[in-house]
C-alpha cells in the first residue's frame, strides 16, 4: 500500500491530464477500505480530490477523475471494496 502510494502520489501532479486522472482513480481504488485511523494519508486524499473538483482552472479530465476517484473512495458509505476476476472467475 505504501509503495503504490510512493509510486501514484507524484502522479497527480504529472503534467498530461490523462496521467492525472488515472493516478486519482487508482489511488481511491488502492485506499478504498483503509480509514483514516489506519493511514493518516487518506484524509490528504480526500482534501486532494475536494480541492480539484472545486478549482475551475484544473483542467476537465483530472476534475472527472477527482469525481470518479471520491465516488469509489467513499463507495456504499465506506462499506464497499473492489474485487477484480477474469471471466473464468480468477481473482486479479
Amino acid at each position: 500500500m505504501i509503495e503504490a502510494l510512493k509510486l501514484l502520489a507524484p502522479l497527480t501532479n504529472d503534467s498530461v491530464d490523462f496521467v492525472r486522472q488515472g493516478a486519482l482513480i487508482a489511488l481511491s481504488m488502492v485506499f478504498i477500505q483503509i480509514t483514516e485511523s489506519q493511514e493518516p494519508k487518506v484524509t490528504t486524499i480526500k482534501k486532494l480530490y475536494t480541492k480539484m473538483i472545486e478549482d475551475k482552472h484544473e483542467e476537465l479530465l483530472s476534475r472527472m477523475g477527482a469525481i470518479l476517484s471520491q465516488g469509489i473512495i467513499n463507495a456504499a458509505g465506506r462499506n464497499a471494496t473492489i474485487s477484480l476476476t477474469t471471466r473464468d472467475g480468477n481473482l486479479r
